[in-house]
């Protein structure tokens, strides 16, 4: 079954990296510092929210916004870590209370699922809500489930997003644990895109997508993706990395010379669910027709983009997306 993006939009923490990126792909972003959440969030709820929070409830008006539908017909949620400044601010306070009575609300928007509620309370979507955690494969997980959702109820509107924010405790405990990010640098983000059944003038079509432990898997299930979108490796136009050449070495064997690479995380940085940057990335890139930098040859009309990312040389992701 073919599932499409119909409407998409990324929040991101800006980056100091990001050095021969073309402006037009930079703009396709909305940074942090830039965002007038008041817009999206009514001004007194603003101060009690995280960034992640924040960041969700306007990236995913932003995606409803882009795809012209007011409502989804669900909303499912992917995150690595949840709502973690106010999980550290219950910490903190069930510590500082020596563990006697205090404010739960600190304990209730810490929960994974905040961030997908509360979208829907802002929205009024009284449809199917849930979140999925599952490390650096969490947005991979919501996809999945947004697929299943579309097979089984044709026309609807399924809002898929995945967000992740960052805090200085979490860099100290990363290294505390021999987690290494030393090519790119920890950041936060919030992607969302509204996923239909049917294609619009301006959608993309998720050809196919695989998850694996080990890129040795990942090789092998690309193939069996070329072969299920009916294309060969010659046919790829670009090649987006969630990381150096030298974190995706063996998969270049399977790309024909010439075709770019280029790796988004210097853009976005890395974060549990950078994948849906990633591909974010591939459909505005497919809905401009440009590339990236300006030193990637650009072909006659860019129609497929594999989307490549990794999270801790672990949780292994693979997109294929067209026109």
């Amino acid at each position: 079954m073919s599932i499409y993006i119909i409407g998409s939009s990324a929040i991101i923490k800006k980056t100091e990296s990001a050095q021969g990126i073309r402006d037009e792909i930079l703009q396709s972003f909305s940074f942090t510092d830039e965002v007038q959440y008041v817009d999206f969030v009514p001004a007194r709820h603003l101060r009690r929210m995280s960034s992640i929070l924040k960041n969700s409830s306007a990236s995913s008006q932003m995606a409803l916004i882009d795809s012209g539908v007011e409502m989804p017909d669900g909303i499912i949620v992917g995150t690595g870590l949840g709502c973690l400044q106010d999980t550290e601010n219950f910490l903190k306070n069930v510590w500082n209370s020596n563990e006697e009575l205090l404010s739960p609300t600190n304990f209730i928007q810490s929960t994974h699922n905040t961030v997908a509620g509360q979208i829907a309370l802002i929205l009024g979507c009284t449809g199917y809500n849930t979140t999925y955690s599952n490390r650096g494969l969490s947005f991979e997980k919501a996809l999945m489930d947004g697929k299943l959702l579309l097979s089984e109820s044709g026309e609807k509107k399924i809002l898929v997003g995945g967000a992740d924010e960052h805090t200085a405790s979490l860099e100290k405990a990363l290294d505390d644990m021999g987690c290494s990010f030393e090519d790119n640098k920890l950041n936060e983000g919030s992607v969302f895109m509204l996923l239909s059944s049917t294609p619009n003038e301006n959608s993309t079509e998720i050809a196919g997508f695989a998850t694996a432990d080990k890129l040795g898997k990942l090789e092998r299930q690309f193939e069996e993706i070329l072969s299920g979108s009916g294309i060969s490796a010659e046919n790829i136009d670009l090649v987006l990395t969630g990381g150096p050449d030298k974190d995706f070495e063996s998969f270049h064997a399977l790309i024909p010379k010439g075709i770019s690479f280029f790796n988004f995380k210097p853009i976005t940085g890395e974060f549990f669910t950078a994948s849906s940057a990633g591909v974010f990335l591939a459909n505005q890139i497919l809905r401009k027709q440009i590339m990236p930098s300006a030193d990637s040859p650009k072909p006659e009309k860019i129609k497929n983009v594999l989307v490549l990312n990794h999270c801790l040389n672990t949780d292994y992701s693979l997109y294929l997306l067209r026109i």
